[in-house]
């Protein structure tokens, strides 16, 4: 011990700041992207017991205070070897963690600018593993001390349980790296196919086939399939009017011809048999190997999108030297939306995130863009091929952790099978997987959502951003290789490997389901439970819109309540009644004879 303290003293007299930290520390992320580089404080350390400092993991400023504290701590350390070997501690009756290098750096805080790390960042053992603290919140720690057990046999137990342990041998078991390169094995060209899934809005299908009749195809032949799905049982006249529209624009493949002439490749009607749903468009099963992109009728695309997305394709995907095997495809929508919230943090701002990492014109981004989604073929097997093995109709399997509005969206739309994204943020979320995103001047897209009314939108509300009308080959073109990664928090990430293990962080074996509780309490429509508006929050700052989504994954909110049954209610008035009232009733009482009694004396003086 006293020779690691010596060891650091050297570093600090040489002129180097230090970060000690124990063996027993998982980290997750670049710890110096979150503490201060301020060094007029000298010491900076994990949060313990609230006001302590964990000596487990601290930073020490080499500045003229940095010596002399970490000199004092020395001092302090070696005359608590000399009381330990005396045995002082049995003198004093005191235990023997009073004796510790921690102790001493805590006796001196007082006298020294300090500053505690978020507990939530860097949580403790206990936080971590048993509180769960930073999970029910919708925070990803960036360093997990594994400190409140002891031994080194329960410590690596503990982590396994937790799939955090990357090995016990001389060699660290590989994390998930998304798909090989596997394109110098095909034999096939890579071609690019455009599938369209639509419904009942004619006006909305015939302005997305315009906008792709008169795109720039580069004299390329390009496949185009027009998925209709077919009207629910529950479904009314005007619903099933407006389908039977649709259906004699498009045809149905076989005996009624399509009214539409597409002249750019092969045109194909897939009609569902029975009412599918957006989840039974999107993930019906093909054999084909190319590259798909997605579109819903309520979108246009520019005319340059086929421009940029053939060469964005080359550079990303067939191109072996720029390839990413966790990047499943493209999002060509100008993206807005932040997935993931945490309680007691203000929600990031992708333009704010993007102006400081130097406003890139391309990113990486874990949320899946459903307006333009594009996806490479192996990825979107490997996504299909994983659904088949989920319960759909099980409302507990599509609950995704880490605070993402993802299960918002599921909760209050599970039953009647409107979801289809929700299942592919969990299946990127197990797998750390990402999309390219654009980041165009003035929001521009190269595809756009007119937000029709419909399933996610209540009334029309026209296009969410301006198209690209004029494609700059410096501007729309120009791809690089290396490119900021963000994940569903918005938050940088330094090595996009570690997030294929952030999902064991919310490890299904230590944690109550929120969405069967909000189900189980709400029998008729599933939806979020409302805090009352005069409970405090320990939290300063935290909106209730914010609160409300963090009530699905955290049972540990004070502000969460659960609505009680009429039963236990009626129970309970039963109780007030039989006990309370009585009990009060003999205390007024009681008040009142005694205030007689009182007035009763005070008058016998002068009663002469």
């Amino acid at each position: 011990m006293t020779y690691r303290l010596e060891f650091l003293m050297r570093v600090l007299r040489a002129g180097f700041h230090f970060l000690s930290a124990d063996m027993d520390t998982v980290w997750l992320s670049n710890p110096f992207n979150y503490i201060s580089y301020d060094t007029s404080i000298t010491i900076q350390g994990q949060t313990h017991k609230q006001t302590k400092m964990s000596g487990g993991f601290i930073i020490i400023h080499a500045t003229s205070k940095g010596l002399k504290l970490w000199q004092d701590v020395i001092k302090c350390q070696n005359q608590n070897l000399v009381d330990l070997r005396e045995q002082q501690h049995l003198q004093r009756k005191r235990p023997t963690s009073d004796f510790t290098e921690q102790e001493c750096i805590n006796n001196r805080l007082n006298t020294t600018e300090m500053n505690l790390l978020d507990p939530y960042l860097f949580p403790d053992g206990r936080s971590f593993f048993d509180l769960h603290r930073p999970q029910s919140r919708g925070i990803v720690p960036v360093v997990i001390h594994g400190n409140w057990l002891v031994g080194l046999e329960a410590k690596i137990k503990r982590l396994q349980s937790w799939n955090l342990l990357a090995s016990t041998g001389s060699s660290c078991d590989p994390l998930e790296n998304g798909i090989p390169y596997s394109l110098s094995k095909r034999s096939n060209p890579v071609r690019i196919r455009i599938r369209i899934l639509a419904y009942n809005r004619l006006q909305s299908l015939q302005r997305l086939l315009e906008s792709l009749q008169a795109a720039n195809y580069l004299n390329d032949s390009v496949a185009l399939d027009i998925s209709v799905d077919r009207p629910s049982s529950e479904a009314g006249s005007s619903e099933k009017k407006r389908w039977k529209q649709v259906m004699e624009y498009v045809g149905d493949g076989e005996t009624h011809p399509s009214k539409f002439k597409w002249s750019h490749g092969p045109l194909s009607i897939i009609v569902h048999k029975k009412h599918v749903g957006l989840l039974g468009q999107w993930t019906v099963s093909t054999d084909h190997q190319d590259v798909q992109l997605f579109l819903e009728d309520d979108v246009v695309v520019s005319p340059h999108f086929y421009i940029f997305l053939k060469q964005a394709i080359d550079f990303y995907y067939i191109n072996e030297s720029n390839y990413d095997s966790r990047m499943f495809g493209l999002s060509m929508q100008h993206q807005h939306t932040v997935l993931g919230q945490r309680t007691g943090f203000s929600v990031r701002s992708i333009e704010k995130e993007l102006n400081e990492t130097g406003a890139p014109r391309f990113f990486k981004y874990q949320l899946v863009g459903t307006w333009g989604a594009v996806f490479f073929p192996e990825h979107w097997r490997a996504f299909l091929e994983w659904i088949t093995t989920i319960k759909i109709e099980n409302i507990e399997e599509g609950c995704t952790p880490g605070g993402l509005l993802s299960t918002q969206w599921w909760v209050s739309r599970h039953l009647a099978g409107r979801m289809w994204t929700h299942w592919f943020i969990r299946f990127v979320y197990e797998r750390g997987w990402y999309s390219l995103y654009t980041n165009f001047p003035n929001r521009e897209a190269l595809i756009v959502c007119y937000r029709e009314s419909g399933l996610n939108f209540n009334v029309t509300r026209g296009p969410m951003n301006p198209i690209v009308e004029h494609l700059q080959s410096n501007v729309h073109l120009n791809f690089t290789k290396h490119l900021p990664v963000f994940d569903y928090h918005f938050s940088l990430i330094d090595q996009p490997a570690l997030l294929s293990i952030r999902h064991n962080l919310w490890h299904r074996h230590y944690f109550i389901n929120q969405c069967r509780i909000i189900e189980e309490n709400h029998k008729v429509a599933p939806k979020l439970i409302k805090p009352k508006s005069n409970t405090p929050t320990h939290i300063k700052g935290v909106e209730n819109k914010t609160r409300i989504i963090r009530s699905i994954h955290n049972p540990l909110l004070e502000e969460v309540t659960l609505p009680p049954s009429s039963d236990c209610f009626k129970w309970f008035l039963l109780f007030e009644l039989i006990f309370v009232f009585p009990v009060v009733l003999l205390i007024v009482l009681g008040a009142c004879v005694i205030n007689r009694k009182k007035h009763t004396s005070r008058r016998k003086p002068f009663s002469r």
